[in-house]
């Protein structure tokens, strides 16, 4: 049982392009999805996800939360000054601060409730731009770095 859900997209929608890499990303995401695991679920634009409101994608007892940033210059890099402020695309501090409100609207939230754990959740920024040299790390590959990667 496959189950896919979109929700009514929220006021300030990003370009055409970056509407085209949101739909462009789900369907690759739901193919590779279809392919690797029997039951799954995919949602797009979900309130309750916040700022990882783009893509959520529900494997059984793990669910992704993607929050995708399309660049049309994909030669475009991302900086460590462009995490640390305190706005912006990148601002880690932004969507620290969305992860802690859906943790704790987790219990609260019919939807998210839905998911499973939040423990077992994974919350990622997803983008086509190039990280600058010496900025990010190699992680454990799992079924869903599997599906994003």
């Amino acid at each position: 049982l496959q189950t896919v859900r979109s929700y009514k997209k929220k006021s300030g929608a990003a370009n055409m392009a970056g509407e085209k890499f949101e739909v462009n990303m789900s369907a690759l995401f739901f193919l590779r999805a279809v392919k690797s695991h029997p039951q799954f679920q995919i949602a797009s634009n979900m309130d309750a996800a916040g700022g990882f409101d783009d893509i959520v994608l529900n494997l059984g007892s793990h669910t992704t939360f993607l929050q995708l940033k399309h660049r049309e210059n994909k030669q475009c890099k991302i900086y460590k000054s462009q995490l640390i402020q305190l706005k912006g695309d990148f601002s880690l501090l932004k969507y620290c601060k969305s992860y802690q409100e859906i943790k704790q609207q987790w219990d609260k939230d019919k939807d998210l409730k839905l998911l499973g754990k939040f423990e077992d959740s994974l919350f990622i920024i997803f983008t086509n731009a190039v990280l600058a040299e010496g900025m990010g790390s190699e992680v454990e590959s799992s079924e869903i770095e599997d599906i994003v990667n």
